[in-house]
């Protein structure tokens, strides 16, 4: 957690607990564990104000905002609460259950059927931005009725003159009209200059059963049950450039009211509490209409989960496994689903 910004009152006890020790015990602006909050030796010169707003940790989880339930084809405006600062990496999660046909969506090489984040943009550079990049766009098809669900994974990398508002276009379009869903991410870092994807598994589930042919682009595989995202057995750890890690989890589709272990058949679980895990859309929530018209007791959710690693001091990044459920006959909703390591760099893209 960040330190007080500028403004604020602010402890030499505050900088203490921020840098591991503990509440009302002995401590000095000169101890090495305060000093490294700020980079300073210990012959270096100091004060107090130098710490304002600094943290202890190079990669902290900082914000999170979301847009549900969208059913239009405006865009929408959306800025962080606190702000956004150089090196700051922003995680987006979009997806949309529009029911885009095949001609739409899989002959697109623009990929206009999808939800997107179009300010910054894409590319690297674009808007002050420093990077910004698709990671995966996989979608899922509700066979044989060509109604699909579309999700895509956005990165940026913020600059120093990069603006606090972002223009979100859910192109909902598809009749009949489903929704849209929007989760946005923040993490502050102090160095990261780009975002690369490391290893990553991308498909679904089709909605009347294992149909891997709705399943759609690169790698598109049938996803249900136990997980495992691999990272141990990569290099990260020992690249200079790499900083950190990011785990993240991104799954979007029908929320049937199916018990699955006391549960929605839906909602996953994790190995290890994440800096956010969350479900926006309820299992309960508004009847939609299908392809022909008819009401169903359908809903539209998006499930996301994100957990960071800082670089260790020895070994290895550590492997995530998660329970994506949505196994047997007793799920009677198709889903699209993306896992993925994400490396932060330090290194110019």
């Amino acid at each position: 957690m960040a330190l007080p910004a500028s403004g604020n009152s602010l402890s030499l006890n505050q900088l203490h607990i921020e840098a591991g020790g503990t509440s009302g015990t002995m401590c000095s602006l000169n101890d090495a564990d305060i000093r490294d909050i700020i980079g300073v030796s210990s012959a270096g010169s100091q004060n107090i104000n130098q710490y304002f707003g600094q943290s202890s940790e190079s990669i902290s989880f900082d914000e999170v905002i979301t847009a549900d339930n969208i059913s239009s084809n405006s865009s929408q405006t959306l800025s962080f609460t606190g702000g956004v600062s150089d090196h700051d990496v922003i995680i987006i999660l979009n997806y949309n259950a529009s029911g885009k046909s095949s001609s739409q969506h899989h002959n697109d090489p623009y990929y206009s059927a999808y939800p997107m984040i179009t300010n910054p943009g894409q590319g690297t550079g674009v808007n002050n931005t420093r990077h910004s990049l698709r990671m995966v766009d996989p979608y899922s098809m509700w066979f044989p009725h060509k109604e699909f669900w579309l999700l895509s994974v956005q990165t940026i990398v913020c600059g120093p003159n990069t603006a606090n508002s972002f223009t979100w276009n859910p192109n909902d379009t598809e009749t009949p009209t489903k929704n849209a869903q929007l989760v946005m991410i923040k993490y502050s870092t102090e160095a990261v200059q780009h975002v690369g994807l490391v290893t990553y598994k991308q498909g679904g589930r089709n909605a009347l059963g294992e149909y891997s042919s709705s399943i759609g682009r690169t790698n598109g595989q049938v996803v249900s049950g136990s997980q495992t995202m691999q990272v141990a057995n990569t290099t990260q750890h020992t690249n200079a450039n790499v900083e950190g890690v990011i785990a993240l989890v991104v799954k979007g589709g029908d929320r049937t009211i199916n018990t699955y272990g006391g549960q929605s058949a839906f909602d996953m679980t994790f190995d290890t509490a994440g800096d956010v895990s969350a479900i926006i859309g309820s299992a309960t929530g508004r009847p939609t209409t299908n392809y022909a018209g008819t009401a169903t007791g359908h809903t539209y959710g998006l499930q996301y989960y994100a957990k960071k690693e800082d670089k260790p001091a020895s070994g290895t990044y550590t492997d995530r496994t998660h329970d994506a459920r949505g196994a047997g006959t007793s799920y009677g909703g198709g889903f699209v689903y993306a896992n993925m390591f994400l490396s932060l760099r330090t290194d110019a893209p």
